[in-house]
């Protein structure tokens, strides 16, 4: 699977759900698990500061969509020239769970988002 210039490896059984040249939408054969993986353009010159505001804005985020949740979020990183962020969550009200990983390199934000409900 590819999006952007990143490709990815998805679990046997997983089908296609949804398509947009910006975001693909992957479930679990059972349908208890999707996962999401979009990519945003951005400025090949964004700094690592840049990024920790993307993230910081993206939990923000997170957080105003929760009924009665959490966010977790491990800080933010540098590896070589790429930035990356793991966080993950849960709604106790819906009970849906979830992580995420963002990843900033070559002028594009790839987000990995996983949930499952029940």
């Amino acid at each position: 699977m590819e999006i952007g210039k990143a490709r990815f490896l998805l679990p046997p059984g997983w089908r296609l759900e949804k398509e947009k040249p910006e975001i693909k939408v992957f479930r679990s054969e059972d349908g208890r698990q999707q996962t999401s993986v979009s990519v945003m353009s951005v400025s090949p010159l964004a700094t690592f500061g840049d990024f920790e505001r993307l993230c910081q804005l993206r939990i923000e985020g997170e957080e105003r969509e929760m009924v009665d949740g959490f966010v977790q979020a491990d800080p933010p990183f540098r590896q070589g020239a790429r930035f990356g962020m793991f966080f993950s969550g849960g709604d106790r009200e819906t009970t849906r769970l979830f992580s995420a990983y963002l990843s900033l390199d070559a002028g594009e934000l790839i987000t990995i988002y996983v949930e499952g409900i029940g």
